[in-house]
């Protein structure tokens, strides 16, 4: 997962996510900054994210809700959540579903 976002002078910044070593040791190759955490329990702390990119994870997950959950918590007011997903189970995570979740 890839967390963007912009400090108190405008600056943008990307960051590695995994909860794996291995995987955190890969993404040095394309990231500055990695971050070793929960995609169900994020190290980041509230409203400070503008954009959450997930990657083909969600399908992964043993409770999707909790990243939304996580990924709802963190993003600022009008920020993004874009994720990718190769699932047949999709369905229970609609746009509709997706757009009344992240309704303040």
């Amino acid at each position: 997962m890839v967390k963007s976002f912009s400090d108190d002078l405008g600056k943008t910044c990307n960051v590695g996510l995994d909860i794996s070593l291995s995987c955190l040791k890969r993404a040095k190759c394309v990231y500055k900054d990695v971050i070793r955490g929960d995609i169900e329990n994020l190290p980041i702390k509230k409203c400070c994210i503008s954009t959450v990119f997930s990657n083909s994870v969600v399908e992964h997950l043993h409770n999707p809700k909790d990243f939304l959950s996580e990924a709802q918590r963190i993003l600022k007011m009008g920020g993004f959540l874009i994720f990718t997903t190769v699932t047949d189970k999709f369905e229970a995570y609609s746009p509709k579903y997706i757009i009344c979740y992240f309704t303040r």
